[in-house]
């Protein structure tokens, strides 16, 4: 069996492919090597049910620039640390929605959400808000939320603040 190997390998058989393979392990080695001295990992959404995003897969960089975020960027955060609602090792992986200075109201009837006067979405759930009427965010403040009007986030406990956020998160898949 080894003697057909080796003869495989002579004759040319498997000779490329087994090149390829080296080369992907050498640049997986090196990779790894430079990705775990940076501020970057990787993270998955653990939930199978209701997801707060669409992409299940991202690159999270712990070294934040508060000045970095801005409407529409992905954050994560320590849910333990955002509500006490949450148990220890639950992270939360939102979209920055609103900012400083901006006006959030949430319609108590209709259960509506308008961020600055636009409609943004509604309150599916019989859980009550963090608020009824208007809320304007203050200086270390953002609203955070997910895709689905069914997701917890800032419709329910409120605004997180900019030192509670953990890693700005890119989306990969």
């Amino acid at each position: 069996m080894l003697s057909n190997f080796w003869f495989s390998l002579r004759k040319g058989f498997n000779r490329a492919f087994i090149f390829k393979v080296v080369a992907l392990c050498l640049c997986s080695f090196l990779s790894v090597s430079a990705f775990t001295e940076s501020s970057y990992s990787f993270g998955y959404e653990k939930q199978n049910i209701v997801r707060c995003l669409p992409q299940v897969f991202w690159l999270l960089d712990s070294d934040v620039d508060v000045s970095k975020i801005t409407y529409g960027s992905l954050i994560k955060l320590d849910g333990k640390k955002y509500n006490n609602h949450f148990n220890d090792d639950i992270s939360l992986l939102k979209m920055v929605v609103a900012k400083k200075g901006d006006a959030v109201y949430i319609n108590s009837k209709e259960r509506t959400i308008f961020i600055n006067g636009s409609f943004y979405g509604t309150l599916p759930s019989d859980k009550p808000p963090f608020h009824y009427g208007y809320y304007t965010l203050k200086d270390n403040e953002i609203w955070i939320a997910g895709t689905s009007d069914t997701t917890i986030d800032s419709r329910y406990f409120g605004p997180a603040t900019l030192s509670q956020i953990e890693a700005h998160a890119y989306a990969l898949l």
